[in-house]
């Protein structure tokens, strides 16, 4: 089956149409595509891996290349085929690489393309659909290596921004004294300080 995974999704896989969602999404689930970078893998052969699972078609619904280009795969109306048993109501946005040659081990590997490009599409689904309320990594579901790095971790300290500690908390000024009010002060004063030296 030939598409153009940039021109737009896939409306039907090659076994027949796809499920919907139950409702909208809540998640977007990142993932890498465990690749060394620069191979020339892009979504139509990430399809044909799927497709050998006996998938309908790519399980993901984006795929950001290393200069930070598109691709879709699944309409983001259907259910993914990225996550066992969390595929309903999540949304599943792969980056090509993770794999550095000759290792089995799981990287990080985005380019600053790749992660300008991740925050643009989280910003765009999550105006597109507000009831998206998270951004996790597959690993947080499942257990495996993908995508490489903690994405919990690594979003909420981008987010965190620390206040310095020697600035001054704000207060208000006093409220100017009335000058009868400023005689009864001085009243007490004086009656306090005859008391203790009786």
């Amino acid at each position: 089956m030939s598409h153009d995974y940039k021109a737009g999704p896939l409306e039907r896989g090659p076994r027949g149409g796809f499920t919907r969602h139950s409702g909208d999404p809540h998640t977007i689930v990142e993932h890498y595509s465990w690749t060394v970078p620069g191979d020339g893998t892009d979504m139509a052969r990430i399809a044909k891996w799927h497709e050998a699972r006996s998938f309908n078609g790519p399980g993901y619904h984006m795929l950001v290349h290393e200069d930070g280009t598109r691709e879709f795969g699944r309409p983001l109306w259907a259910r993914g085929a990225h996550v066992g048993g969390h595929n309903d109501r999540t949304i599943g946005v792969c980056w090509l690489g993770g794999r550095n040659r000759g290792s089995e081990d799981g990287h990080d590997t985005r380019t600053d393309a790749q992660k300008h490009e991740l925050e643009a599409i989280y910003s765009e689904l999550r105006a597109q659909f507000p009831s998206i309320k998270r951004v996790v990594g597959h690993r947080d579901l499942t257990a495996t290596q993908c995508p490489g790095y903690d994405v919990a971790a690594a979003r909420a300290k981008k987010k965190h921004q620390p206040t310095p500690k020697d600035t001054p908390p704000v207060t208000r000024p006093d409220p100017p004294e009335s000058p009868a009010g400023a005689l009864a002060a001085i009243w007490r004063a004086l009656v306090a300080f005859f008391a203790r030296s009786k």
